[in-house]
């Protein structure tokens, strides 16, 4: 395929989006289950009980930086809605104490 830049390194195949490959390559893959239900990522080390976990967590997190910067403290995180949690305990613990 002209123009791939992610390439099965089983079988060769190209792939333009790297979410093409896994989703081509992934269904093939023997995933670890640690005997406790676990599937474990074979990068991270990450445990998930559910194989459908383990696929978001390889597609969306695994050895991706954390883009999103609390305004208030050095925390990063991965996740948007993460943030919004986090930056709404900065928030009520400086709200006084209501009476």
């Amino acid at each position: 395929m002209q123009g791939a830049i992610h390439r099965c390194e089983k079988c060769g195949r190209g792939y333009r989006h790297r979410e093409n490959l896994l989703h081509a390559v992934l269904p093939w893959f023997s995933f670890d289950d640690d005997g406790n239900g676990q599937h474990r990522c074979k990068v991270c080390g990450r445990g998930y009980r559910w194989r459908e976990s383990l696929l978001r967590h390889m597609r969306v997190e695994c050895g991706k930086e954390a883009q999103f910067q609390c305004p208030f403290c050095p925390l990063k995180t991965k996740h948007k809605h993460s943030l919004v949690r986090h930056v709404r305990k900065h928030l009520s613990s400086n709200l006084p104490a209501q009476m």
